[in-house]
């Protein structure tokens, strides 16, 4: 089996316009949403459809889902709630 992955890292940062962009260094995705929730959803979506039908080749069978927020994410006073 050798060394599996248990996490996959995200980082989520400002679009270069507006909303936020998420990609991941570990898996070839990169995905975006116009609030902060959007994003981590659409996250959750783009790495279901990256691992569809494949085994988690690297991973264990369900990866945590490590999110970095970049400092200048979050600049105002908005809650942010993942599991919403």
């Amino acid at each position: 089996m050798g060394n599996l992955k248990h996490t996959i890292n995200a980082v989520i940062f400002k679009g270069d316009e507006s909303g936020y962009v998420c990609t991941s260094p570990d898996i070839p995705i990169i995905t975006q949403g116009a609030s902060l929730n959007e994003t981590v959803s659409n996250l959750r979506e783009a790495i279901a459809l990256h691992f569809d039908g494949e085994t988690f080749t690297g991973f264990t069978e369900k990866p945590l889902v490590v999110i970095t927020l970049k400092p200048e994410t979050v600049t105002d006073n908005t809650l942010f709630y993942p599991n919403q």
